[in-house]
């Protein structure tokens, strides 16, 4: 049998009914709370009993005071005095119990009780509410900057789609408990000097806890649309980080603690602490999964397999594609590499192709080899907008008096059997790249070092508009 429990406990700051009631409901089933750090609640098993609990606010106490100011434990003191023991301080919220059959309140002036609320709340709730805000609207405009100038990738990949609703979900519910507290204080603040009664908050642990589970429903999500090796890579370096980070810059707080040291130095000791272990994890970390990698340990389980040249592993796919350099020149090659990936939402499918030869084939500069991104409209009323991203995605870049080409100029669309056809024009060249548009689909084709006939360009109709 367990003495222990953990529990995840959604209360608000400042709901102070729905926290006693769910404290009394837990030591009738013979737990006692212990610690009430963050989000995570921990229990130990008690004989059941039936106990009153009081949640009190004292708004100078912070996370980081090495040990209890004289006030605090003058209040502690005080409480006991009346039969409230004290079971657990979290910060500014203190939580008593008392074992009498009806309790004197610690607490019986409505007005005095709700600024002493509204003073914890300012030291918390408005911290963590500009801070949350500031996160969700850079990451938010951060999804916004990456739709509009790269609608393509963006619509197409669902991993950002989830990114952009997860970050969404963030901002609300980081700004939800912020906007809640101030309608109940400012209503509550107003009965209390009119009435002389205090107005109990609403309980909104079923609106956050649904939140909770769409942000981890929608993070599952993202996660697991990352494609092939991509997602290991991901979860293995987000893991590892965010792990680290926790547990440094919790140690470095929880020593300063124990030395005694100020709750302000303590706190900008950690924030540095924590500032340059970010960038210290990031560089180590992305150290090691490069060189991970190049030794093959993050292989692309999509991969037919792999090889070696000039010390590094690389590797090698054998996928199915649409159009192929065999059915372009009708001659049979060896030593390629076939891949293909696909990238799927309810707006866009986006599949990217290449064929190129392996490192290690004996004459692998002089091969030929082929690339080409094909996107697809999946719902009616955005094809337009999509080609014309694409196609103002190249623009000339003016320098002063010199202008470094990059655009695509229209050519004759009949050889390619399509609507529109268009060539890149790069530098001072013209590329054998070729932007091609027919119904509701469009095609990025690239030919390496080698330019396609007529005869070529029809077999890649035929193929791609498959």
């Amino acid at each position: 049998m367990k003495n222990t429990k953990h529990q995840l406990s959604f209360f608000s700051f400042y709901d102070f009914p729905t926290i006693e009631k769910h404290l009394s409901e837990m030591a009738l089933e013979g737990w006692m709370l212990k610690s009430a750090e963050g989000t995570v609640w921990k229990y130990e098993r008690i004989e059941p009993k039936q106990l009153h609990f009081a949640v009190t606010y004292f708004p100078k106490a912070t996370a980081l005071d090495p040990e209890p100011s004289d006030e605090l434990k003058m209040l502690w003191d005080f409480c006991e005095h009346t039969g409230w023991k004290l079971a657990v301080q979290a910060a500014q919220i203190q939580i008593f119990y008392n074992e009498s059959e009806n309790p004197r309140p610690i607490e019986t002036d409505p007005v005095a009780q709700i600024e002493n609320i509204h003073r914890a709340a300012k030291k918390s709730i408005l911290v963590n509410f500009w801070l949350g805000l500031l996160l969700g609207i850079m990451n938010l405009g951060l999804f916004a900057y990456q739709l509009f100038t790269y609608p393509v990738d963006t619509l197409a990949n669902a991993s950002r789609l989830c990114s952009g609703c997860m970050w969404s979900l963030y901002l609300i519910s980081t700004t939800a408990e912020p906007i809640a507290y101030f309608r109940w204080h400012k209503k509550a603040q107003r009965i209390a000097l009119e009435e002389d009664r205090l107005l109990l908050p609403k309980d909104t642990r079923f609106i956050k806890n649904t939140l909770f589970i769409l942000l981890m429903t929608v993070l599952v999500c993202m996660l697991l649309s990352l494609p092939g090796a991509g997602a290991v890579q991901g979860i293995v370096f987000g893991v590892l980080y965010m792990t680290a980070l926790i547990v440094i810059v919790r140690t470095v707080m929880r020593y300063l603690k124990r030395r005694k040291v100020s709750a302000k130095i303590n706190f900008t000791v950690t924030m540095l602490v924590s500032i340059a272990m970010s960038v210290a994890l990031v560089g180590v970390l992305t150290f090691a999964i490069i060189k991970g990698t190049e030794q093959g340990f993050f292989t692309d389980s999509n991969a037919a397999g792999t090889y070696e040249h000039d010390g590094m592993v690389w590797e090698y796919y054998d996928d199915e594609l649409p159009l192929t350099i065999e059915d372009l020149t009708g001659e049979q090659y060896e030593s390629y590499s076939y891949h293909c990936t696909e990238d799927k939402t309810i707006f866009l499918t986006k599949t990217e192709c290449r064929q190129n030869p392996r490192y290690d084939a004996d004459n692998f500069k002089e091969l030929p080899d082929i690339e080409y991104t094909i996107i697809t409209a999946n719902i009616p009323g955005i094809f337009t907008t999509i080609k014309n991203a694409v196609i103002n995605e190249r623009q000339d870049e003016i320098h002063g008096d010199y202008i470094f080409t990059d655009h695509y100029e229209a050519i004759d669309a009949t050889p390619w059997g399509a609507d529109e056809a268009y060539q890149l024009h790069w530098s001072d060249s013209v590329l054998n790249k070729y932007l091609l548009v027919w119904d509701e689909r469009i095609a990025e084709i690239t030919f390496y070092s080698w330019e396609p006939t007529p005869e070529q360009m029809a077999v890649v109709a035929n193929k791609l508009t498959k």
